[in-house]
């Protein structure tokens, strides 16, 4: 078995402090699962109300969370991170597929972009921290992802590169979509823009970029969903061997 954190938190505090730490992650990982879902219901419902009209009832978010509940569940039922590969580099596919109609949709209206670029706001700045610190969701797969792979000695660089690619993807999607479209008040450029149709070029690709958004969503969920269960099921052992 691969190390955890909780296994770390034992080694330097004792059993006590393990359990904190295994709800703690839990509890995390539960949270960005909830909001997963609630992101992936309140964008594909946007996406149907303005394909088929507010009338739809696919147009109710919390509808669209109800029918995504069963692929979710279904998805959660890989049961080790090798097996869940293949489901996240399809996420992976359909965010890029997002990024290149974002890209679509600013080099339409690049030439309409505003002349001076919006000021920094510092009282945001506590408000800009916690859209940060939620980016780094995954924090607590450092370590599955580690014990899953065949050669742990290629860990350092894969992480390294992957944390530097995260970082250049953030840094560049975001500058240019300020400096096309403004000030962007939106933790979700395409929900930014979803809420902002008419102003700018490019409705239809926006709708497809936010749809390919939401389902790679729903394809990475289950990556995040493993470390819970994950330590749920350890705990269930470590109980039955009492």
């Amino acid at each position: 078995r691969s190390v955890t954190y909780p296994d770390i938190g034992e080694l330097a505090y004792g059993p006590t402090f393990r359990r904190f730490v295994a709800a703690s992650v839990c509890v995390q990982q539960l949270a960005v699962c909830t909001v997963f879902l609630s992101f992936i219901g309140e964008n594909l419902s946007q996406t149907m109300s303005r394909m088929a009209g507010e009338r739809m009832w696919l147009s109710d978010h919390r509808v669209v969370v109800t029918l995504i509940v069963p692929s979710a569940v279904v998805l959660s039922c890989v049961p080790n991170l090798r097996a869940l590969a293949p489901v996240t580099a399809t996420g992976t596919v359909l965010l890029f597929g997002c990024f290149g109609f974002l890209a679509w949709t600013v080099g339409l209206n690049w030439g309409e972009r505003p002349e001076e670029a919006p000021e920094v706001e510092w009282s945001k700045a506590p408000l800009a921290m916690c859209a940060i610190m939620y980016s780094y969701e995954g924090t607590c797969l450092m370590l599955p992802i580690e014990g899953a792979m065949k050669d742990r000695s290629k860990f350092d660089v894969t992480f390294v590169a992957a944390m530097v690619t995260a970082c250049t993807i953030f840094c560049f999607v975001a500058s240019v979509c300020v400096l096309t479209f403004g000030d962007v008040d939106d933790g979700s450029i395409t929900a930014f823009l979803m809420s902002n149709s008419g102003r700018f070029k490019g409705d239809s690709l926006v709708l497809i970029a936010n749809a390919l958004a939401s389902i790679s969503v729903l394809f990475t969920y289950p990556l995040q969903l493993f470390p819970a269960l994950s330590l749920a099921g350890q705990l269930r052992v470590r109980r039955e061997r009492r």
